[in-house]
């Protein structure tokens, strides 16, 4: 048993090494995000054999089962959240504290993966304001341990045939990941997606430990096993469909580890560094994104060496003295009545300080009045946005397009997925914004929320002109496994059965992957129909009220000009111009960079007049002003002219 230990607290660290080194941004652990699935085996294995060998003794109690998962996982989780929501009141902006409140409740009521789901995506640039966004594995986990004495039971019942129900659930469970690849940020989130890895780590407390498998290839198996895990921490990455298929090699991976860890034992996983690491495994999991997210907002700078030693030293500290005065005395079986007469009155103030937040809308009365004036207009304006931006068709797959609600909206993928060639809602829908057009010409917007700002700004522009437009959030114009799924094989439907003159591609692009465009503007330039690429958009690095404040401007402040350079921008658009323009050019396209109005010779400006708002609402989206100016460019730019003529 002590090997045994000894393995699953190494390969704790091992796992906590990956996630810490991707969240940090270590390039050699692009992949370390798979550290969460191994904590995941792990936790099915010493679970199922916790209660199988109290099933055997008769000794197992349901009521003893929850208490102790409650009290292994909610006390630390408790206290780290407390005084994460405490921080993050005073540093973080108004409404991401009013954020970081929603979140913490959900944290400690174990719903966080289902409030993350609803969000964004797991990799989206503004989860660098969220301090909570590692709790959803919790929640996950913690729907594990509610449902699986169920299974377990049944599995019991039919103990003769638990290895291979087991064996057809994890098959399953891998399959349904891998063929709902289209919702990878459902499945990344949903415990039934991710219940197959537990799963797997419960089979292997099925089978019987002395069997001659596992001494006739534990040395080699367990360096396959490391080989595995490896790979996927060097090899995998944010574009890497996941869980999906992908998940299978980590899990494995640890698999192999596990079962053959009674038959073998490496010299890598006893290693006393990594058993200490392995003890605070959970502790450092806690605190190791907060500390790191609330620094960075503190210091509101671009992170020195110096930096991650400090926030690596403060998450140590964290760790150990939440291990052993948090941990350890909670998972003991004495004193039941003093914990929760503990961790109540800590709930109670926690819930306390999530409502107060919310009640003071984050604000804490710690800005001047200037300073609220400016959030509170960039709060209202960014309201108004995101509710002009809800309006596409369709909301729901059986959603019916009507002219009087959808006319002259984005048809959009957000909420449809399409499974097949001949589904053809999204091309009737574009064929419906352009039915009887008296107007001069049909042209196409193919895009995300900057498409969606293209397509404003060009129907202000152009009002002879009939514009319609094709929408999926956060993605480049091409098709890929998340987006724009069969783009290739519906587009010349769209174009035919629309009469569509001419197509704008037009997305952030900044922190997108561009490979699929000249695959789009290819199947173009193939159908004859002339095209244009808008550039990147100059995505700022912090929302633009957030970098406003800490410079001490105001609404009141006149024009002010910031250098397109790291200090305030992601420094990817001008890798990706160059591409985009160069694929225009070879296939004879127009090419309109917006960096014209926005960044006149890498100079931007993002504020006008003191009488103006800012040409931004956050990070990249524009205002009402930023609008106008990009309609004034587009109407009397020459090249834009020509494509429109």
């Amino acid at each position: 048993m002590k090997t045994f230990d000894a393995s699953v607290n190494g390969l704790r660290a091992i796992a906590i090494i990956a996630v810490i080194a991707f969240h940090y941004g270590a390039e050699i652990a692009s992949g370390g995000f798979i550290g969460v699935d191994i904590f995941f085996v792990i936790s099915g294995y010493v679970i199922t054999l916790s209660i199988l060998e109290k099933q055997n003794t008769n000794t197992f109690s349901l009521w003893s089962y929850f208490k102790s998962r409650f009290f292994r996982i909610f006390p630390a989780l408790l206290v780290m959240s407390f005084l994460t929501l405490l921080f993050s009141s005073f540093i973080l902006f108004p409404a991401d504290a009013e954020l970081a409140a929603k979140h913490a409740l959900s944290s400690i009521t174990f719903v966080s993966n289902f409030v993350f789901w609803k969000e964004v995506g797991y990799f989206d640039t503004s989860n660098a304001f969220k301090p909570f966004l590692h709790t959803w594995s919790l929640s996950v986990e913690w729907q594990f341990y509610l449902l699986w004495p169920m299974a377990l039971y049944v599995l019991y019942v039919f103990k003769k045939y638990a290895i291979a129900l087991l064996s057809m659930a994890i098959l399953a469970g891998i399959s349904a990941s891998g063929l709902l690849a289209n919702y990878s940020n459902f499945t990344f989130y949903m415990m039934p997606f991710r219940g197959w890895e537990f799963a797997l780590g419960a089979l292997i407390a099925f089978i019987p430990s002395n069997i001659k498998l596992r001494q006739k290839f534990a040395a080699p198996s367990t360096f396959l096993g490391f080989g595995g895990v490896l790979l996927s921490v060097i090899l995998f990455n944010e574009g890497t469909i996941f869980p999906g298929y992908a998940a299978a090699l980590p899990c494995l991976s640890t698999f192999i580890l596990l079962f053959f860890s009674r038959a073998y034992t490496t010299p890598i996983l006893p290693f006393k560094p990594f058993q200490y690491l392995g003890n605070l495994s959970y502790s450092l999991y806690l605190y190791h994104w907060p500390v790191f997210i609330l620094y960075a907002q503190f210091v509101f700078r671009d992170l020195l060496w110096i930096d991650y030693i400090v926030i690596l030293l403060t998450v140590w500290i964290m760790s150990d003295l939440s291990y052993r005065l948090i941990e350890t005395p909670f998972r003991s079986k004495q004193k039941p009545v003093l914990k929760i007469s503990i961790l109540i009155p800590i709930t109670a103030l926690c819930t306390i300080a999530a409502f107060y937040i919310f009640q003071t809308d984050g604000n804490f009365n710690r800005y001047t009045k200037e300073q609220r004036e400016l959030l509170t207009t960039f709060k209202t304006e960014n309201e108004a946005y995101q509710k002009r931006y809800g309006a596409y068709y369709p909301k729901s797959p059986d959603e019916i397009w009507v002219k009087e609600k959808h006319f002259g909206i984005p048809c959009s993928y957000d909420d449809y997925n399409i499974q097949t060639d001949d589904d053809d809602k999204l091309i009737k829908c574009i064929a419906n914004n352009h039915a009887n057009a008296s107007k001069q010409k049909r042209y196409l917007i193919i895009g995300d929320s900057n498409g969606k700002n293209t397509f404003e700004a060009l129907k202000k522009a152009f009002p002879n002109q009939n514009f319609s437009m094709l929408m999926h959030s956060g993605c480049a114009p091409a098709e890929t496994k998340q987006c724009f799924p069969l783009l290739t094989k519906q587009l010349p439907s769209i174009i035919t059965d629309a009469a569509i003159d001419g197509v704008i591609l037009s997305s952030r692009f900044s922190y997108q992957s561009i490979d699929g465009i000249e695959n789009t503007i290819s199947l173009l330039d193939k159908q004859g129909v002339p095209f244009m690429v808008i550039s990147a958009t100059p995505t700022l690095r912090k929302p633009i009220d957030m970098i406003m404040i800490k410079k001490g401007l105001s609404l009141h402040t006149g024009q002010f000009i910031w250098p397109l350079d790291r200090a305030y921008f992601h420094n990817d658009i001008l890798k990706k111009d160059a591409v985009l323009q160069k694929l225009s050019e070879n296939y004879n396209g127009t090419f309109f960079d917006k960096r014209s109005f926005i960044c006149p010779g890498n100079q931007c400006i993002m504020k006008l007049r003191p009488d103006k708002m800012p040409i931004y609402l956050d990070t990249q989206h524009l205002s009402a002003n930023g609008l106008e100016l990009y309609s004034n460019t587009l109407q009397h730019n020459e090249h834009v002219q020509s494509f429109m003529n």
